[in-house]
Order: C-alpha cells, then sequence, then structure tokens
C-alpha cells in the first residue's frame, strides 16, 4: 500500500533534504553563537528518568573569541575551561586518523555517565543511552545545516585515549566525536 504524500513545513523540509555528512571543511573559524546553538541544540532532548546522563565537551581550534582549548558544557548554557591548547593532532590520532577531526573549526564529544541510568534501569539503561546521544547528535546535525556548516558523526575512535585526552572523570565514556566546520565547497566529499 502506497502511503499518503507527506506536506512539510518548507524550512524543516529543506534541512531533511540537505542533511549529509561532510568532512571537508575551510579554515574558517566559527562565531561564539554559532557555538552556541550547536551546543543548545545537543542538549534540548528528552532524557530516560529526567537523569540526563550526557556530557558534551567542546574540543576548540577556532572559534573568535575563544582560545584553542577543551571546554566542557554546562547545563547553565555555560562553558568550563578544562584545558587550553590545541589537541586536533592527538583527537585526529585518537580518532584513527580521519583528517575531518583535525580540520574542523570544533569537535563536539558527547560523552556519558551511566551509573544513575544503569542503577535505575538496570542493563535496559544502555539503550537509554544510545539512543539520546543518537536524538542529541541529529540535534548537532540539523542546527549545523540551519547554519551552513559541515559536520559528521565519529564513532571510530580509541576510547581510552579520548577518555584521557579530555581528562574526563572516572566512569565516564565517550560516545561521539562530531566535527563540525564551514563546508569546503571546493573539496566537498559528501558521504
Amino acid at each position: 500500500m502506497r502511503l499518503p504524500e507527506v506536506f512539510i513545513n518548507g524550512e524543516v523540509e529543506l534541512f531533511l533534504k540537505k542533511r549529509c555528512s561532510v568532512r571537508e571543511y575551510t579554515n574558517e573559524s566559527l562565531s561564539l553563537i554559532e557555538l552556541a546553538e550547536l551546543l543548545w541544540s545537543a542538549s534540548k532532548i528528552p532524557s530516560a528518568g529526567g537523569l540526563y546522563t550526557l556530557n558534551y565537551y567542546t574540543v576548540v581550534n577556532r572559534v573568535t573569541g575563544l582560545e584553542a582549548g577543551i571546554y566542557r558544557y554546562g547545563t547553565d548554557h555555560c562553558i568550563e575551561k578544562v584545558k587550553s591548547g590545541d589537541i586536533s593532532e592527538c583527537l585526529c590520532d585518537a580518532g584513527l586518523r580521519q583528517e575531518c577531526i583535525k580540520n574542523a573549526a570544533v569537535n563536539i564529544v558527547i560523552s556519558a555517565t551511566p551509573k544513575s541510568v544503569l542503577s535505575r534501569y538496570r542493563l535496559r539503561g544502555y539503550r537509554y543511552i544510545y539512543m539520546e546521544a543518537g536524538h542529541s547528535g541529529q540535534n548537532i546535525h540539523l542546527m549545523s545545516e540551519k547554519l551552513g556548516l559541515g559536520t559528521v558523526m565519529v564513532g571510530a575512535f580509541i576510547n581510552d585515549t579520548v577518555k584521557s585526552l579530555l581528562e574526563m572523570p572516572e566512569g565516564e565514556t565517550p560516545l561521539y566525536i562530531i566535527p563540525v566546520g564551514r563546508k569546503n565547497l571546493k573539496k566537498r566529499r559528501v558521504i
């Protein structure tokens, strides 16, 4: 049976049709407001039992008004510096030499602290964590499209190395590395 045609608000349809993985970026910086919109959209998801087990780190390479370094995003829509310095090469190594990580203006790393959700939901809690991470990653991707930026979801990385680089506390584990930058239309490789 053929389903009826779907008529979607033009703006939503545009973002859904344009959404694609982009791994080639220019050397241009992102603005602080663009970073704020990306992080805000990442955190605006429902959470199983209201436990909010996801954490957000931003590895800044090029953001106007911020020095290169690692920042942790808080529930109060603030960022706190974890460490100064450019770690893009090391993060790229941890990401199995995926150049998009090194060349991005920022890398948003989503991590989880599963203890609270597992104590409430037992092993089913892992399902909720991964669902929330997927929702959050999708929000980042859609906001990137809205802002005219490119991004890709990276799941291939060495967990322990990423944890160490970002100085994650015990019990926290990385789930995604999400490089974001201005699309390089000259070298565009879309997957």
